[in-house]
């Protein structure tokens, strides 16, 4: 891809990982890897897909210069990454736009302060948020937070507007919404330290999925038909989503089919 060096660099300092810590682990000296990410030097394919899971960088990515740009070390894991930031310290947003171009589907969380630390904590605005939660298509998840831990991050109407100028063919899928904070994960971000990962996985089990939502337009589309599901393949197919949703998911898909039924009936007795 264009601009790989400088992708890895900020990838690197995102992470808050130090060039001699990549240097060490895949025995190479330290001023390869500075002469690389300031453009004056190349590294081997061999040496950047050994660098790559240490900065949770998919290495197809890096082979190919397409497909998904990250890959988590393990499935307990999340990417902790401190927003990139340009000279004015205005946000940089290239890792969230990147993650976003390179899958269909995206969750986003933005995570507010709970109440009780409105009043301590010194955000420049109020309703802000304070990090940013997302999950991609592979199941990679990232949390963001400013460098500087006094800072808000953005809103939701700011980050709405970036996403749709992203998607002007309207063919991905990002699901965006705002989650308050529980005091100690909170407390946890705020000092990047001890993180709870399933804690931030039963805040992205809210989320819509694209599959569900699928599944939910398929199945109303043969109700409004007249049409019985004959089809024994697609009657499994639902059958196993069903099975393998969680209580919540069930829950959220039923609040998004009642209305559409009430629509339905209403058509059919021409209220």
């Amino acid at each position: 891809m264009e601009n790989l060096a400088l992708f890895i660099r900020m990838a690197r300092e995102a992470q808050g990982i130090s060039q001699k810590e990549i240097a060490e682990a895949i025995n190479i000296s330290q001023s390869a890897i500075t002469q690389f990410e300031k453009l004056r030097a190349t590294l081997s394919m061999d040496t950047l897909v050994k660098m790559a899971p240490l900065l949770n960088i998919n290495p197809e990515f890096i082979g190919k210069g397409s497909g998904n740009p990250f890959k988590q070390t393990g499935k307990e894991k999340i990417i902790k990454m401190f927003i990139p930031e340009n000279t004015l310290g205005e946000i940089d947003f290239s890792i969230i736009d990147l993650i976003a171009k390179s899958n269909a589907e995206t969750a986003f969380i933005l995570l507010t302060p709970p109440r009780w630390s409105d009043g301590r904590y010194k955000l420049e605005r109020y309703g802000f948020s304070y990090a940013l939660l997302i999950e991609d298509r592979d199941h990679n998840k990232f949390i963001f937070r400013r460098r500087d831990k006094h800072k808000y991050l953005l809103d939701i109407r700011d980050l709405s507007v970036r996403l749709d100028s992203l998607n002007k063919e309207g063919e991905k899928y990002f699901e965006i919404k705002a989650m308050e904070l529980t005091g100690n994960l909170f407390k946890n971000i705020e000092e990047w330290s001890n993180i709870n990962v399933k804690e931030l996985n039963t805040l992205l089990k809210s989320v819509n999925r694209r599959e569900h939502i699928d599944f939910l337009r398929r199945l109303i589309k043969k109700i409004w038909s007249h049409k019985s599901i004959n089809d024994q393949k697609e009657a499994k197919k639902i059958r196993e989503i069903i099975t393998s949703m969680e209580y919540e998911d069930l829950d959220r898909l039923i609040e998004l089919l009642v209305p559409e039924f009430a629509e339905i009936i209403k058509k059919h007795l021409h209220l």
